[in-house]
């Protein structure tokens, strides 16, 4: 597999960037990941009013069960162009064979999850690309939440792991901030000198 991986610091929706990277996508092909129900919202109405051609469908947890299956089934045949989902919404092990492009709104909390999004692509040996999008609020955030998981868990094996997970995306982010063309390498680095779980 080869990987290309593109940054953009400080962005808020559709990002003119990766508007062109998916606009020539085929069924089944890019997924966009995001922390929030409410921001895979606002990206899923953007796409589908600039890239009106496109069959653009929303993902999330809080759709029953049928339909998200329904939704999965159809993304994974190819008849869904684009998916807009949360990180939570999908579990470990669904294969979509298509998908050549993941694009990332922020970060997940949990560095392994971000590592797993990236994984989803690619799977049939075709080349694919990682775009990532991040705000400074999208950090902050994260940080906000990774605290108060640390005030409300007793658990010191979890909060460790929540703190590594957070200082692993923040190196991340200052290796793309620091103009690194290619993350992959770094991403590789981070995972295997002790990195995810």
């Amino acid at each position: 597999k080869q990987a290309t991986c593109s940054w953009i610091h400080g962005t808020l929706t559709a990002h003119a960037s990766m508007l062109a990277s998916i606009s020539h996508s085929g069924g089944g092909e890019v997924l966009i990941a995001t922390n929030s129900r409410k921001d895979c919202e606002i990206l899923c109405s953007d796409l589908q009013r600039l890239l009106p051609r496109k069959t653009v469908c929303l993902y999330h947890g809080q759709l029953d069960d049928i339909t998200r299956a329904s939704i999965q089934k159809q993304f994974v045949d190819g008849s869904i162009d684009i998916l807009c989902a949360t990180w939570a919404s999908f579990g470990t092990g669904v294969d979509m064979p298509k998908l050549t492009r993941v694009v990332m709104y922020g970060v997940p909390l949990d560095f392994s999850t971000f590592v797993q999004t990236i994984g989803r692509s690619g799977r049939a040996g075709q080349e694919y690309f990682v775009d990532v999008y991040v705000r400074e609020a999208d950090l902050v955030k994260q940080r906000s939440v990774m605290e108060k998981e640390r005030r409300e868990t007793r658990d010191a094996s979890y909060t460790n792991h929540l703190q590594n997970s957070f200082q692993q995306s923040l190196s991340l982010v200052n290796a793309a901030v620091a103009n690194l063309t290619c993350l992959s390498a770094h991403i590789c680095a981070l995972m295997y000198a002790g990195g995810t779980e």
